[in-house]
């Protein structure tokens, strides 16, 4: 399951707020779909909102109910779960999110180009 491997070092990146780590996974401009709406980001635009984070903390807790799926050689999506505590300040919150993404394959490496995510209703 490497996409699956690639989708917790993205999520390793931003736990660890490394924005190297992050950039090197994204097909630059992707596109974003959340409860803020569907837009297509560019490095820099991408760059500014990682930036704007810097004190927005996030720690993965568990990624679960993965369907991965190689539609090519060089294109693939997944599907998961994933569990975590987000916030600023010692305000945190415990959230379960259904993402979704796809990978595109370019010279040999894996880039996300496309992820989608949106909070659970029904939360632990």
């Amino acid at each position: 399951m490497e996409i699956l491997e690639k989708e917790k070092a993205y999520w390793k990146g931003m736990e660890s707020y490394d924005y190297e780590i992050v950039s090197q996974l994204t097909e630059f401009p992707c596109i974003v779909a959340s409860k803020n709406g569907v837009r297509e980001v560019d490095e820099i635009t991408f760059k500014k909102l990682f930036e704007q984070g810097k004190d927005y903390k996030i720690k993965i807790l568990n990624i679960d109910h993965v369907v991965e799926k190689k539609l090519s050689s060089d294109t693939a999506v997944i599907a998961y779960e994933i569990e975590m505590e987000t916030g600023m300040e010692g305000n945190t919150q415990r959230s379960i999110c259904s993402c979704t993404s796809t990978w595109v394959k370019k010279n040999e490496e894996w880039k996300c180009i496309l992820h989608t995510e949106v909070e659970n209703q029904a939360q632990q």
